[in-house]
């Protein structure tokens, strides 16, 4: 599940090669949220909220008897 604090440790400096950012005289490394706006890319929560959406989609245009329409309809 993805929850608040999941988020925020996933928005951890993991993309190092990126580079660091100056900040009144302190050096610190971008955070992930930083990196994918500086380049245009959608960040990982936005990544694995649609990959979520997207299998939904095939749960809910599956056969009713298939194993995981079963359980997703069940809960």
């Amino acid at each position: 599940m993805l929850t608040a604090e999941n988020q925020i440790s996933l928005d951890i400096p993991d993309r190092l090669h990126m580079g660091a950012v100056i900040n009144s005289g302190v050096w610190r490394i971008r955070t992930n949220t930083e990196d994918y706006e500086l380049h245009g890319e959608p960040d990982i929560i936005t990544v694995i909220k649609q990959g979520r959406l997207h299998l939904s989609g095939h749960v809910q245009r599956m056969e009713e008897n298939r194993t995981l329409k079963e359980v997703s309809v069940a809960h």
